[in-house]
């Protein structure tokens, strides 16, 4: 089954204070950046998507080759990477091996993100930016389909957003992928 697109309709979702409300929206296969300032609903929306919450009012469908799913029930087709996640007491390739579906694919991902100097290290002993790398490498290990990848540049060492973003685009030509960000990163 391939995914062809995400589609959201009159789909709402409301907190304290705070609604979503998209009327439509046709997320395609390739790179979709989604760009607001913080707390317009950005984390929501991929939230969403993932199927972690669920919409007041609307639909989400998966548009495949074989006809439409519901985001409920397409787990195995998307990888969410969230701002923030912990892995407390674990160790980097710990953490790494227990996502990996293939050795030779967690070699070249390991290689990819420059993380084999800190394959020994504890996740919370990691800065911000490596903890992020820690979380696209697990992302990119599950060879999802969908790619939800909420601020992934937030905290990376400036020099590491472009070979990442380079990297995003390339996995951009066979995934559908969805980047959330509050700066146009071009």
């Amino acid at each position: 089954m391939i995914v062809r697109s995400i589609v959201l309709e009159n789909v709402v979702k409301r907190y304290p204070g705070f609604e979503l409300n998209v009327s439509r929206l046709e997320l395609v296969k390739g790179l979709n950046l989604i760009i607001g300032p913080n707390g317009s609903g950005k984390s929501t929306l991929l939230k969403l998507i993932a199927g972690f919450i669920k919409p007041d009012r609307g639909t989400i469908r998966i548009v495949t080759s074989e006809g439409d799913i519901f985001t409920r029930q397409a787990h195995e087709f998307i990888s969410y990477v969230a701002e923030d996640v912990s892995f407390p007491n674990m160790k980097v390739h710990e953490i790494l091996s227990a996502f990996a579906m293939d050795e030779e694919n967690l070699k070249d991902i390991i290689e990819l993100l420059e993380l084999k100097d800190f394959l020994n290290k504890k996740y919370l002993e990691l800065s911000a930016g490596y903890r992020k790398r820690i979380q696209i490498a697990i992302a990119l290990l599950k060879e999802a389909q969908i790619l939800l990848l909420d601020e992934p540049f937030s905290n990376l060492d400036i020099v590491m957003i472009p070979p990442l973003r380079d990297i995003i685009k390339k996995l951009s030509m066979n995934r559908l992928i969805i980047i959330t960000s509050h700066i146009d990163l071009g």
